[in-house]
Formats: structure tokens, C-alpha cells, sequence
């Protein structure tokens, strides 16, 4: 999959900043833009391992879509706690 268009990678940058109250350490609006940015080339770059990562038969089986919502559930069951 390639990465997002600037305009997606915009929206994101948009709603993420409405989602954090006040200001983010040192991060200045730019920052965190460059981190939407470098984080969307990283998953485009990561997808192959991530791939890997599903085993048999589950990665044939799997479509794109089903591959990705069931990483976005692990990861928010990981990590999304208290947002």
C-alpha cells in the first residue's frame, strides 16, 4: 500500500491536534506534522514484516483490510489506554 496523499496525512495532522489538550512538550505543530509524516512512511515501509507476521493460514486467508483491522485492535488494546 502506498502512503497517504499529503491531503489525508493533513487531515490526520488536523484532528489529531483537536484531540490533545494544550501543548505536547517541546512539539511545536510542525513536529508533530513531521511525525504523521515519518509514521505513515514507516508503516508503508513495515508492511512486508508485518505480513510476515501472520501466520499460516491466517495470512493467506486474511484480505488487507482484515489484516489491518486486526492489528489496529491489538494495538489499541496495547496502547490506546488513557486517551
Amino acid at each position: 500500500m502506498p502512503t497517504l496523499p499529503d491531503q489525508t496525512r493533513q487531515q490526520i495532522w488536523a484532528e489529531f491536534m483537536k484531540t490533545v489538550p494544550g501543548a505536547i512538550g517541546d512539539c511545536t505543530k510542525t513536529d508533530i506534522r513531521a511525525a504523521v509524516d515519518d509514521l505513515d512512511d514507516w508503516i508503508t515501509n513495515s508492511a512486508p514484516t508485518l505480513d510476515a507476521g501472520i501466520p499460516e493460514p491466517a495470512r493467506s486467508a486474511l484480505s488487507p483490510h482484515q489484516k489491518t483491522k486486526l492489528f489496529l485492535l491489538i494495538v489499541d488494546a496495547r496502547y490506546a489506554e488513557g486517551m
